[in-house]
This record gives structure tokens, C-alpha cells and sequence, in this order.
């Protein structure tokens, strides 16, 4: 994993918890990845696939929501992220 602060990096190393939930939700991401893929567009035979979400609106958006600069690094933490995802869904 690429993390862009040490800190941050470290405590996911060292913190059995931590490593857990981003296991389960990268397993959570590739499963709902396996139902998109095998269930809702599996009747389309052309390669391009139209989501029915903005992702552009969605990444704009979180950016704004955790007042992220494009320009800098940020000292979000994935468990944060992942713990607001959960919210929004």
C-alpha cells in the first residue's frame, strides 16, 4: 500500500484493527465489483459501460467534504474515509 504521510502508513502497519477494516473493505469494493460485473451489466456486449452515477460529482464532492487540496497533502486517514463512506451509504 501507498500512503502519502509516514505517520499515517505506520499506524496501518501497526495496528491489527486498522488493517482489518481496510482488508474488508477492499474485499467489500471486489465483491461488489463481481455483482456489477455478473448480475447488472452482464446483458451488455459492448465494452463501455455507462455508469449511472456522476464519479466526477462524487470525487469533487468528497474532496469538498474533507476540504482536500489537490495541491498538498492531506492527513486523512483511510479509516476515516472508509468509516464516512459508510455513512453516506
Amino acid at each position: 500500500m501507498y500512503f502519502e504521510d509516514p505517520e499515517v502508513a505506520k499506524a496501518v502497519y501497526a495496528d491489527p484493527l486498522i488493517a482489518k477494516t481496510l482488508q474488508d473493505e477492499f474485499n467489500q469494493i471486489k465483491e461488489d465489483r463481481e455483482t456489477l460485473r455478473n448480475s447488472i451489466f452482464r446483458l451488455n456486449t459492448d465494452d463501455t459501460v455507462h455508469l449511472p452515477v456522476n464519479l466526477h460529482r462524487i470525487i469533487k464532492n468528497a474532496k469538498r467534504m474533507f476540504e482536500i487540496n489537490s495541491r498538498s497533502k492531506t492527513d486523512l486517514k483511510p479509516t476515516d474515509v472508509i468509516s464516512k463512506l459508510g455513512e453516506c451509504l
